[in-house]
């Protein structure tokens, strides 16, 4: 029976945002998203009088148990109202944007640097959203779509004969709800990406980019703090394990590569599931340690991730290759002095 129920509910589903021909399914909300869907959104935007036909249907059809039926009456009451489509024109508004940065920050090529642009650019836009002009244009949308379905509006929204200061004050609290969420947005974004490390981290990038055209580095802006927090440290150190761990590791097996350099300095292969943090801490803090960077892998995002504790660069090294030095890999190292150096000396076999 609970089959046939659940059965029931996914051949509906398509009725409610699409027709015989084009079927179109609801998409579901990810809880470890830190946006809603806009496509969800601009889906139900979309089939809003298609939607409220199919709630006014569900809510007298007596086949539907008398809980469920209840629920669906009250969710054709809220829809009926200008309010609650005003509120999906504001979400699709303010989401879509920020879906766009979060698609992009979550792709194998992100970086500080970039993922501080986009940013940036979203906060210009969601601010331009603060405006009257932008609220007089979804008020008008509500207007269309009041007329057309039947929606219930504010006073405002029609011919009354209500006093100004009366009628004027149910649209005046959707424009200040509107600019509440912006605002919000606008802080949310300020608290995750205005900080410290996320600003290292791109400086970082910045001057693995200049070292590698060969370009002067300023050492001085980026200084670490001399004091080190070993117990902050370790417990990022536990969270980083896993995920180095899960990190794919490539290997080439190219038969010119006869000959590579090998530093004498204490090197480590990211293999941080071998051995502890507390052992991995004891190697790092007062001693030069060489992360090497396998072909394919990109570590620097996540040794970033340790709010600038390790000192991380990438160093040219170079490979005999057919009797010719050749830059291939890179070299992370850590100074005991904590301050970063990028050297990008060709060295002798």
């Amino acid at each position: 029976m609970c089959n046939q129920r659940i059965v029931k509910e996914k051949t509906s589903l398509p009725v409610v945002f699409g027709c015989d021909e084009v079927a179109v399914n609801i998409l579901s909300l990810c809880p470890t998203r830190w946006c809603i869907r806009a496509l969800a959104i601009k889906r139900v935007i979309a089939a809003y009088p298609s939607l409220l036909a199919t709630l006014h249907e569900l809510k007298d059809d007596k086949s539907v148990r008398g809980d469920s039926r209840a629920k669906i009456g009250g969710l054709y009451k809220e829809a009926l109202k200008g309010r609650m489509y005003f509120g999906l024109l504001c979400c699709h508004a303010l989401f879509e944007p920020c879906v766009a940065v979060a698609t992009s920050l979550q792709s194998a090529t992100a970086s500080a640097q970039g993922a501080l642009e986009c940013t940036r650019v979203l906060r210009e836009q969601i601010a331009t959203l603060r405006d009257h002009a932008a609220v007089d244009e979804l008020i008008g949308k509500v207007e269309t779509c009041a007329s057309q379905n039947s929606l219930k509006t504010p006073a405002r929204l029609r011919q009354t004969r209500e006093p100004e200061a009366v009628a004027d004050g149910a649209l005046g609290d959707w424009q200040r709800s509107f600019f509440e969420a912006i605002d919000l947005i606008l802080v949310e974004l300020d608290r995750r990406f205005d900080q410290g490390s996320m600003k290292l981290a791109a400086k970082q990038e910045r001057a693995v980019a200049k070292a590698e055209e060969g370009m002067s580095v300023n050492l001085e802006e980026l200084q670490f703090p001399e004091e080190v927090d070993t117990e902050r440290l370790e417990l990022q150190l536990k969270k980083l394990g896993p995920c180095i761990a899960k990190l794919p590791m490539s290997q080439k097996t190219d038969t010119r590569q006869s000959k590579r350099i090998h530093k004498r300095r204490y090197r480590l292969n990211m293999s941080l599931r071998k051995q502890t943090p507390s052992d991995f801490l004891k190697q790092i803090i007062g001693r030069p340690v060489v992360v090497k960077l396998n072909s394919g892998v990109d570590y620097r995002g996540v040794l970033a991730c340790l709010d600038g504790y390790m000192n991380i660069a990438v160093e040219q090294t170079e490979e005999y290759v057919n009797g010719q030095l050749k830059n291939k890999y890179g070299d992370a190292f850590l100074r005991g002095n904590n301050v970063l150096y990028i050297s990008t000396q060709k060295r002798k076999l």
